[in-house]
């Protein structure tokens, strides 16, 4: 079984952490994706990404 809970506060997950040590049941927590994140990902989708043929090239463009 596999239950989601959304938009949970530190308090409820700890309970949660808690509950389930007492059984053989696994956790796992997902954090949302940063808005930086999700604009980065949609950049790459896009194709608007600069590529550069070697470290010196992406170095000059950063000095810039």
């Amino acid at each position: 079984m596999i239950l989601v809970i959304e938009n949970a506060d530190k308090n409820l997950c700890i309970a949660i952490k808690n509950v389930v040590k007492l059984t053989d049941a696994k956790m796992t927590i997902q954090k949302e994706p940063s808005d930086e994140l999700i604009e980065a990902i949609k950049e790459v989708e896009n194709g608007e990404v600069e590529s550069y043929k070697n470290f010196e090239e992406f170095k000059k463009a950063m000095l810039k």
